[in-house]
């Protein structure tokens, strides 16, 4: 499976820069006294928000188009972003067949589309927030719009939905109605997947341009916006609390994903169907220990070295799934490896640590790589991981 560790949803763009914004403009109004809501059980800075970016239809009922989970670890100062594709094929609470996830908002609106999300994911959600997507053109208008090299054309038409989409390739500037288009275009081919893949060229524009100076200007304006497109049950004053720690976050300290599976009909509905064993490695390590953001610093190759077909392949989508930056997965030199070994260079005992913890192998350091890099070469002893054993 394809690893997309470096997706974007552009309602989390919206987010973090109304945050970062909303904190630079008020953050001095306010003691920095402990935050109350923002706190687990367990008195750790773990905190999960679900994000939603919607429209409303004919009938004004509102259809979110973009959900998301945010979770920040305000000790480590990381932060994982689960990606949830809207036709992810759910059981909501108190319905008894499979359903979209985002029909739950239907159902029960914001509550309800909370409750489904954390039981699909066994995680905790302390609070969401809601973007209509009249507000995000609002918002990029009042940025001034951002610079973008569109790869293709975009054409799309849909009389009912009154959408029209037209967009030409190259270098512009695309304001707020075009930006909507660019991010919300479904290419006939790879649909929703395509789309969040293509969404990470302009969130990455829109991330750098709201770090620039040239915003601070536009920031009472930004706020208004906030007031009129924007809601969260998260008391404003945890707000600006949360906001001044999320300005201090590296950029190399957030990584996002999204939600594991694989597209299939069903019934004659397109969903996107879970991947059960994926969600479980996403949620451990993205949304509760945050492994995940220090595993993306390795740069991993994989290595058959005992002849199972489709070894290689397999050991990296779990490392995938785990964060590793894999690069290559393929054939050993030879197929007579008896044991796994895990390569590592200065200063990777800790990856090559965890490397083993997942799917058994000795760690040993190898002069030859650089820092960062993991070598593993697969052994027969992963057959018994085939049998159902333990490594």
């Amino acid at each position: 499976m394809k690893n997309f560790k470096k997706v974007f949803k552009i309602a989390g763009v919206v987010f973090l820069v109304l945050i970062i914004a909303g904190g630079i403009y008020l953050a001095d109004l306010f003691s920095s006294e402990e935050l109350k809501v923002l706190q687990d059980e367990d008195n750790q800075k773990l905190v999960n928000a679900l994000v939603i970016g919607y429209d409303a239809g004919a009938d004004g009922i509102p259809r979110p188009d973009t959900l998301f989970l945010v979770s920040a670890d305000l000790v480590g100062n990381g932060l994982g972003i689960v990606s949830l594709p809207r036709d992810t094929r759910v059981k909501i609470p108190g319905y008894s067949n499979y359903s979209k996830i985002n029909s739950a908002y239907s159902r029960g609106g914001i509550d309800l589309t909370v409750k489904t999300v954390e039981e699909m994911l066994n995680v905790p959600i302390h609070f969401y927030m809601e973007l209509d997507f009249d507000g995000f053109v609002n918002i990029i208008d009042v940025l001034g719009g951002v610079e973008l090299n569109v790869k293709q054309r975009m054409h799309y038409i849909d009389e009912a939905g009154d959408l029209y989409i037209n967009i030409q390739p190259g270098l512009q500037v695309l304001d707020g109605e075009k930006s909507l288009h660019y991010v919300r275009y479904r290419e006939p081919i790879r649909a929703d997947i395509g789309r969040i893949e293509r969404q990470q060229q302009f969130m990455n524009a829109l991330i750098d341009q709201a770090f620039k100076m040239s915003i601070i200007p536009k920031i009472p304006n930004l706020l208004s916006e906030i007031n009129d497109f924007f809601r969260t049950d998260l008391p404003f004053r945890d707000m600006v609390r949360l906001s001044k720690m999320l300005v201090d976050f590296p950029r190399d300290r957030i990584e996002m994903t999204i939600l594991p599976g694989t597209p299939e009909y069903i019934n004659g509905i397109s969903y996107w169907v879970p991947n059960e064993e994926g969600i479980e490695m996403v949620s451990l390590s993205m949304l509760n220990t945050k492994d995940y953001l220090e595993n993306v610093r390795y740069e991993v190759d994989v290595l058959n070295g005992a002849g199972i077909s489709g070894l290689a392949g397999d050991r990296g989508e779990i490392l995938e799934y785990w964060g590793f930056s894999v690069r290559k997965m393929g054939n050993a030199e030879r197929f007579d490896h008896e044991y796994t070994s895990i390569d590592y260079g200065p200063g990777g005992l800790e990856g090559a640590l965890r490397v083993s913890s997942l799917i058994g192998g000795v760690p040993r350091e190898n002069e030859e790589l650089n820092s960062g890099e993991i070598r593993i070469t697969l052994g027969e002893d992963q057959k018994r991981y085939e049998e159902g054993g333990t490594i």
